[in-house]
């Protein structure tokens, strides 16, 4: 079955076209939007090669050293009360992509970038997650073509470049398409993929959730090419405790990104971004939103015995990639996130996301829902303590205007779910970001702080960013440079010291 995939994907996947000839319309470099964003320019200096991608250029553009150093304050205080790890996962191809008018930062190799903080200093590390990919790309010197990504039979060969989740005393890095790998703390160093005690039979989505209460880990995935998920659960020692197939309601391969839970429940979210064949064959992305289709969502209790135990909800068509949370009210699921009404891979086609609510009444079988913002934002956070649980304050990235989203972070906002009030922080100078971390420190659900990378176009450099959570003030409560630049890239973790 791989290997007959693998040759479908060689016809309908995007190519690495490195080094191959380009025309005059690829060649062209990407349009700047008519606003401002973290530009193209690069921070080392390096010339661009014609037709390379928006995704390797500015501060996408790749670092090529693995390095250890100390951050340097060049602005307010660190606080004390920060003692852990600060990581974050993003794309940095290993192998040379110049010129390549098809790479997408979907598939660069996982690079992990850690803040140790203890005692009010800081130390700064990177290390790439030495997947199975990375390792067939170093033997073959070039990226791979898309036959090669499927592994001889193994299964995807992922990038593990997505996300991270720490779990029965082990940091994972994820990719929607592959099983997860383990990494060591706090050096980073690659252990090895997770299988569960080769009970783990299928690939672990870039979110699952870890439920506060039990210390259960709920996970799903999708499969590329066929109208099915894998719904999936472990204990808290790390033990697989049931997994099954889902079809998809639509009867179409679906992508699927971000789930949720409750108490009781697990919500698997079918929104209509499908696998398109025509769009394969032209060359682009080939999950394309189809606007005419609603969505679709899975209501299922967490131990479920299989996939009859699900009830399905509709809502109107959208695409969330993030789920700020979900929780029970009576007969109902709230359940939160940050959809856009039409979804593009050209980005520039993209509608805006806005912070969403979905409730679903499980005694009717009735979906309501309505905007909870009008402002351009994404990548949605609680205070982890609350999954599943009711939730009042939720904080959010908040984007420039369409077009290039990780160029395109300009600042943060909170939310106050019960009020409606909102507080919003713009990165200070000439400063981009990205996700923001919530690190709770206090009592209260709000205490605590944001911590993202900036990348300050005034010095080239990277810097990590710190706000009060609570009171979002403008000035932020600290600014520190980092030894190396930090290209933007997507989520990422804090682990406290007391749980390593």
């Amino acid at each position: 079955m791989a290997g007959r995939v693998a040759r479908l994907c060689d016809h309908v996947m995007p190519q690495a076209c490195a080094g191959s000839p380009t025309d005059n319309a690829t060649a062209r470099k990407p349009s700047p939007p008519d606003r401002a964003f973290a530009g193209f320019e690069s921070p080392t200096g390096k010339t661009y090669a014609p037709g390379t991608s928006a995704s390797l250029m500015g501060n996408m553009e790749p670092v090529v050293e693995e390095v250890v150093g100390e951050l340097v304050l060049i602005h307010g205080s660190l606080p004390t009360s920060l003692d852990g790890l600060f990581i974050r996962n993003g794309p940095n191809p290993a192998t040379s992509q110049d010129g390549n008018r098809t790479y997408h930062e979907f598939e660069g190799d996982g690079m992990l970038h850690v803040v140790n903080m203890q005692g009010g200093s800081a130390t700064y590390a990177n290390r790439y997650v030495q997947t199975a990919r990375k390792a067939l790309e170093q033997k073959k010197q070039r990226p791979l073509k898309q036959a090669e990504k499927f592994g001889g039979g193994n299964g995807y060969l992922g990038c593990a470049n997505t996300a991270l989740v720490y779990h029965a005393k082990r940091l994972m890095a994820l990719y929607e398409v592959d099983k997860p790998y383990a990494m060591s703390l706090p050096h980073l160093e690659t252990i090895g993929q997770l299988t569960y005690d080769d009970r783990l039979t299928h690939a672990m989505t870039a979110h699952p959730k870890v439920c506060p209460l039990t210390g259960e880990l709920v996970f799903f995935s999708y499969e590329l090419l066929a109208p099915k998920v894998h719904y999936a659960v472990a204990d808290k020692t790390g033990k697989l405790l049931r997994s099954f197939e889902v079809q998809t309601k639509s009867g179409k391969p679906v992508m699927m990104h971000d789930m949720a839970i409750t108490k009781n429940y697990s919500l698997l979210l079918e929104f209509p971004l499908y696998f398109e064949m025509a769009a394969a064959m032209q060359g682009r992305m080939p999950y394309v939103h189809d606007i005419n289709s609603p969505s679709h969502f899975a209501v299922l209790p967490r131990h479920a015995a299989g996939a009859d135990d699900i009830r399905w909800f509709t809502a109107d068509t959208a695409m969330a990639f993030h789920i700020l949370n979900a929780w029970e009210e009576g007969d109902c699921v709230r359940l939160i996130g940050c959809p856009t009404a039409h979804f593009s891979f050209d980005y520039k086609q993209s509608r805006p996301a806005l912070l969403h609510e979905w409730v679903l009444n499980l005694k009717t079988g009735s979906t309501t829902e309505r905007n909870l913002s009008d402002e351009f934002v994404e990548f949605p956070v609680a205070n982890p303590r609350t999954i599943g649980s009711p939730t009042r304050y939720a904080w959010a990235v908040v984007f420039a205007g369409p077009g290039y989203p990780f160029h395109s972070i300009c600042g943060c906002i909170k939310y106050d779910l019960q009020t409606g009030k909102k507080w919003r922080h713009n990165f200070v100078g000439e400063r981009w970001g990205g996700e923001s971390v919530f690190v709770p420190t206090g009592v209260d659900e709000d205490d605590g702080f944001l911590l993202t990378y900036t990348y300050n176009r005034n010095g080239q450099s990277t810097e990590l960013y710190i706000v009060d959570a609570k009171t979002m003030d403008a000035d932020p409560v600290a600014i520190l440079r980092t030894p190396q630049r930090v290209p933007f890239g997507f989520h990422g973790l804090w682990v406290s010291r007391s749980e390593i």
